[in-house]
């Protein structure tokens, strides 16, 4: 039976929902894990029993912990750029005004 370009889009589909998921349980279980003790004291080995992920599933999505926690770090400008679309550079100005705001409410450093 030949794949059809539907079923292709569907598998496509699919394994996209399926590293989305892997990837948020890794993150999940890092955060976790950060809760319970230091950073420096978290190893691969504790995110990958603490995910349910397999090992070989966390290192294809992960070289190692300072990516997991940049991803984390790098979630909500993604959101912002999503959101924003192709008419980012339309909304620079708006961007660095609620920068701006934001900076003032926090107070100084």
């Amino acid at each position: 039976m030949p794949v059809t370009q539907e079923r292709l889009r569907a598998l496509r589909a699919n394994n996209d929902l399926s590293h989305h998921e892997t990837r948020a349980c890794i993150k999940e279980a890092l955060i976790a894990l950060m809760q319970q003790k230091s950073y420096d004291e978290i190893s691969m080995t504790d995110i990958i029993r603490k995910s349910g992920v397999s090992r070989s599933g966390v290192y294809k999505n992960y070289k190692c912990k300072d990516e997991i926690i940049c991803d984390l770090y790098n979630e909500p400008v993604n959101d912002v750029i999503s959101a924003l679309g192709n008419s980012i550079f339309d909304n620079m100005e708006m961007i660095f005004i609620m920068g701006k705001n934001m900076k003032a409410l926090s107070g100084p450093c």
